[in-house]
């Protein structure tokens, strides 16, 4: 199975306590199973391997499992279907 990928158009980035962006208009593609993990990080997910989920692409050893995990029970993704998510 092929990842999934987000597309993310006219982005604009800023660092903390900046008055105007660093970068702006900018468009990108993530992984799923990435995108994921950078709101889990900065939400400070732990981050402990193996972690199991609901979904059965998700595998316990994968750096983002414990960022799908903890997004499926915070209701933020809800996965391609009720056991797949599509990483």
């Amino acid at each position: 199975m092929a990842n999934s990928v987000i597309t993310l158009d006219n982005v604009s980035f800023r660092y903390p306590d900046a008055g105007r962006d660093a970068l702006s208009g900018v468009s990108l593609s993530i992984e799923a199973g990435l995108f994921i993990a950078v709101l889990g990080r900065m939400e400070g997910v732990e981050e402990k391997t193996p972690c199991e989920t609901k979904f059965s692409d998700v595998s316990a050893n994968q750096y983002y499992a414990p960022h799908i995990r903890w997004a499926s029970e915070q209701h933020i993704v809800a996965g391609l279907s009720e056991t797949t998510y599509g990483p």
